[in-house]
């Protein structure tokens, strides 16, 4: 129904990845900020076309969180939030100071070196506004040769190769922006993170080779599935019917080779 209403893209298919969408479905009208695990990130068609947020701006931020069966339920898995970049660094065993690359690397992770990788310079990237709190300078949060996200890594942390930590919500630190006001409804989120799978969890030789004989078919099922589902080519009340096919197709014996190795795990991890 949403693709004959033309809410989905007719070309959905063809789209690999972000970047190929461009210029075709996003415009200045149209723009969306993504929640990620350590902030958030902007989709835009191109430089310095990020949604126009001044006061008098006929557009805003609509917050949109993961869809619910109930009001209030808990989400169990996929919506870790830690609402803060860290990357990592190695010093070559070259260096000629050792121990003040490390004083540099430890110092960014202080209070101070946390603002720094959060704003950067006052007076280039950010100033203090009327109430004392940093607002980004229009070079990084209304460049029009740029995006913000790009800018940020070039003025703030780079957090691909820099050490520390930096706070994600001070990306969005600018006049107008209401993208912060979106992090306090993120974290209303009730999430347990109750399914999330132990990354300390291995398989045997025969587990991994179990799980590879189906794998390949699972994949395949589900993605010829899905297609169907968004083209209205198979109706959502034979999604109890897709349960069942997927089962048999063989998520039923990957089940039991997880459930197995997890058990192997808990044993050797009690709570």
């Amino acid at each position: 129904d949403w693709l004959n209403k033309g809410l989905v893209d007719p070309k959905w298919q063809e789209y690999v990845t972000n970047i190929e969408i461009g210029a075709e479905a996003f415009d200045t009208k149209f723009a969306f900020i993504q929640a990620t695990s350590n902030g958030a990130a902007e989709h835009n068609r191109g430089p310095g076309q990020l949604f126009d947020q001044s006061p008098n701006s006929p557009y805003g931020w609509l917050p949109v969180t993961k869809p619910t069966l109930t009001r209030g339920q808990t989400i169990h898995l996929g919506d870790e939030t830690s609402r803060t970049a860290a990357s990592a660094i190695v010093i070559s065993q070259k260096c000629k100071n050792i121990p003040l690359a490390v004083t540099w690397c430890d110092w960014k992770y202080s209070d101070d070196g946390v603002f720094l990788n959060t704003f950067g310079v006052e007076g280039v990237s950010f100033t203090y506004d009327a109430n004392g709190e940093p607002q980004l300078t229009d070079l990084v949060a209304k460049n029009p040769l740029e995006s913000l996200t790009m800018l940020a890594l070039i003025y703030m942390q780079n957090t691909f190769t820099d050490p520390g930590m930096k706070l994600s919500y001070g990306q969005w630190q600018f006049e107008g922006s209401e993208v912060p006001d979106a992090f306090d409804e993120w974290a209303d989120v009730k999430y347990d993170g109750a399914y999330t799978w132990p990354s300390n969890i291995t398989f045997t030789p025969d587990q991994q080779t179990a799980i590879n004989l189906v794998a390949t078919d699972v994949r395949t099922f589900v993605t010829e599935r899905f297609t169907m589902f968004v083209s209205g080519e198979t109706k959502f009340s034979e999604w109890d019917k897709y349960i069942a096919e997927i089962e048999s197709v063989g998520v039923a014996s990957i089940k039991n080779t997880y459930q197995a190795a997890y058990d192997t795990w808990r044993e050797a991890n009690p709570a």
